[in-house]
């Protein structure tokens, strides 16, 4: 019994520290993106005009947190709301963006 405790610890534990990493994803798996730390981890999309594009890209990096993601020079139907379903972070900015819809459906709120 006292083994499946610490077992079951070990793997909360490895599920927390896999679940938020800092740093930046591989860049094929964020292509066309890119990822750059200075003094923040920025993830930046310039160009972008196919809304499934980001949806990979934000598939591909769910562990990690960014503290910017950057959306330039792009035209885009709608941004898919499920990259905001498990992404950490802290700010999103976009430039010189145009996009028919904001959403293509409302992203869910945790509590």
């Amino acid at each position: 019994m006292r083994m499946f405790h610490r077992s079951g610890l070990i793997l909360c534990l490895a599920a927390v520290l896999v679940s938020a990493e800092t740093g930046c994803p591989y860049p094929e798996d964020v292509y066309p993106c890119t990822c750059v730390k200075g003094q923040l981890y920025e993830l930046t999309c310039d160009h972008v005009d196919d809304p499934h594009v980001l949806l990979r890209v934000f598939e591909n990096s769910r562990r990690y947190t960014f503290d910017v993601f950057n959306l330039k020079r792009s035209t885009l139907q709608y941004i898919p709301h499920q990259i905001f379903d498990d992404i950490k972070m802290f700010y999103f900015l976009m430039f010189n963006v145009t996009l028919r819809n904001l959403f293509d459906e409302v992203p869910r709120r945790d509590p």
